[in-house]
């Protein structure tokens, strides 16, 4: 599973910060947002490739630069 770590400024479609529902993610404090972009994302938005780095039980433990 790869992240991407986009430039907002860049984005052709629509991006709209929103509160996660029904309620955030464990270890997520109450009032964070979260970006959703409403539209394919272009290509040139992208600034950074990081790979989900996992453990033995299926937990995300950290990202690595992919490119």
């Amino acid at each position: 599973m790869l992240a991407l770590l986009l430039d907002e400024s860049r984005l052709t479609a629509k991006c709209v910060f929103e509160a996660p529902d029904p309620a955030p993610p464990p270890g997520t404090p109450e009032g964070v947002l979260f970006p959703h972009v409403f539209g394919p994302l272009n290509r040139d938005a992208v600034e950074r490739v990081l790979e989900i780095q996992w453990d033995t039980d299926g937990r995300a433990t950290g990202l690595r630069d992919v490119r």
